[in-house]
């Protein structure tokens, strides 16, 4: 296995807590478990390290990163600052499969809710999102939306909305999104986007009683 295979092995393992916060990580057991030398296992621990999701001990360890409720609140606020644009260029360009790809991930993701498999639920809403962002056609937005970390959000939350989510009203935010792309109305399609992802951090912020301008203010102490 290549070191980019590696870092894309070791990064879906944080990601889906298989390798959760806090955890040591010991070099001889990871290599075993993926089945590669040191060297590419280093090397992806570095890549990990340098986007903060692993930290070392100097001498010591190495160990995955904590996610606090701040660094939650900051990814969704990446989410805030990236999806809307992302969504007006999806819009203008449009590719071909685009609202056919979103309508049946969007149904897949309601069928998913109604049955409680809050993981799966969580999955399809991240690749709707996606698509969109990789529909936008920007190879520099799409790299900083996977640089943002914005994949491990639903599984450190416990998916929040598995509680709490009215699933018609995440239905028809899906839906105005998809028709705002389909109509090819950027201006409605970016308001949209940009709404849905507020009401998303509303609800992280009500979940943990932090503001997302407390979180950033905390963060730049």
């Amino acid at each position: 296995m290549s070191s980019d295979a590696t870092y894309e092995r070791l990064k879906s393992m944080i990601y889906r807590r298989q390798l959760d916060a806090g955890q040591r990580l010991v070099e001889r057991d990871l290599a075993g478990e993926l089945g590669v030398s040191r060297i590419p296992l280093r090397e992806g621990m570095v890549r990990l390290e340098s986007e903060g999701l692993i930290r070392s001990i100097p001498h010591r360890s190495s160990f995955v990163a904590p996610v606090e409720p701040r660094d939650l609140l900051e990814i969704y606020s990446m989410r805030l600052w990236l999806e809307p644009p992302a969504t007006r260029l999806a819009t203008v360009k449009k590719p071909a499969k685009l609202v056919r790809q979103l309508g049946e991930l969007r149904d897949k993701m309601i069928r998913a809710l109604d049955a409680r498999e809050y993981s799966r639920s969580d999955e399809y809403d991240y690749r709707f999102h996606v698509a969109i962002v990789e529909a936008a056609g920007h190879s520099r937005l799409l790299r900083a939306y996977e640089a943002a970390h914005i994949r491990i959000v639903g599984f450190y939350t416990d998916f929040l909305a598995q509680k709490a989510v009215d699933t018609g009203r995440l239905m028809r935010e899906h839906q105005q999104i998809i028709r705002a792309i389909e109509q090819g109305d950027p201006d409605q399609s970016e308001r949209v986007a940009r709404e849905h992802v507020k009401r998303s951090i509303v609800s992280l912020e009500q979940k943990f009683a932090l503001s997302l301008e407390s979180a950033e203010n905390a963060g730049a102490e």
